[in-house]
């Protein structure tokens, strides 16, 4: 079944609202290593499950009816995907109805807040390009965190045995073809070298959700596609697609009942 992938472009009104709010950022968090540790949320939890140089992917986990604050990044790219559960996420001026497989593209300094609807919350990605966690732009908050900057280290343990209730997955760099599971979402890294096979190379995947984390292709229908941008396989497989770059690799992602691997 085909997803809903939406790009959102910052409007007027994301730019005028930018220029009204000052939020402090913890400095001390900028350059804070992450890997293997849970931020505790008021809406949940969330954690680094990959990163390399120019992107960053975290899990989000927002419990049934909780939502995150209505915010901005001011120099990174956000894309999410919903990856377990039913989502109603809006902007300044608009609201999508979001289900398992569905995604949506924000650039820079587009307001958006999510909430989950499902009776079992929701599981979210959250793709960064940059990876910069402390960009963060607040404008209102259900928990009173309106023009703080993010969680401070008190909300940040270690994944350890006893943390077993966070459902957690994590990806290395160069991980690839190894199949990991959240729920019924399974998710694989891929990579491919030899870029003039970019068309069989997509429809071997047949279905699902690719995440572009490195490399750039061009697709005669959607255009230019890098780093963060998320692609429904359906939108470009039976259309003329080129690698840019040398080797590209993907993040892809597939409901279970419809796997497979070629």
């Amino acid at each position: 079944m085909k997803n809903m992938i939406t790009k959102i472009e910052n409007s007027e009104v994301d730019s005028a609202t930018v220029t009204q709010i000052i939020t402090n950022i913890d400095e001390t968090l900028k350059n804070f290593d992450f890997s293997n540790k849970i931020v505790k949320k008021p809406w949940g939890y969330e954690y680094l499950m990959y990163k390399k140089e120019n992107i960053a992917i975290w899990i989000l986990y927002i419990k049934t009816g909780c939502l995150t604050s209505m915010h901005c990044h001011l120099n990174k790219k956000t894309s999410l995907l919903v990856l377990a559960g039913e989502a109603i996420c809006t902007t300044l001026e608009d609201g999508f109805n979001l289900k398992e497989g569905d995604g949506l593209i924000f650039d820079k300094r587009v307001f958006h807040s999510t909430q989950a609807i499902s009776d079992n919350g929701i599981i979210l990605m959250e793709v960064e390009t940059p990876s910069q966690k402390t960009d963060l732009l607040r404008l209102s908050d259900n928990y009173g965190r309106e023009a703080k900057g993010y969680e401070s280290k008190e909300k940040i343990e270690e994944i350890s045995s006893d943390l077993s209730k966070y459902e957690h997955i994590f990806f290395k760099e160069n991980e690839f073809d190894k199949v990991k599971k959240i729920r019924n979402m399974k998710l694989t890294i891929k990579k491919l070298d030899n870029y003039g096979k970019v068309n069989d190379f997509l429809k071997n995947l047949k279905t699902g959700t690719l995440i572009i984390l490195d490399g750039e292709i061009m697709n005669e229908e959607k255009g230019f596609l890098t780093i963060g941008d998320i692609i429904d396989i359906q939108d470009i497989a039976n259309t003329n697609t080129t690698c840019i770059t040398k080797s590209l690799e993907i993040l892809h992602t597939i409901n279970n009942e419809n796997y497979y691997s070629p």
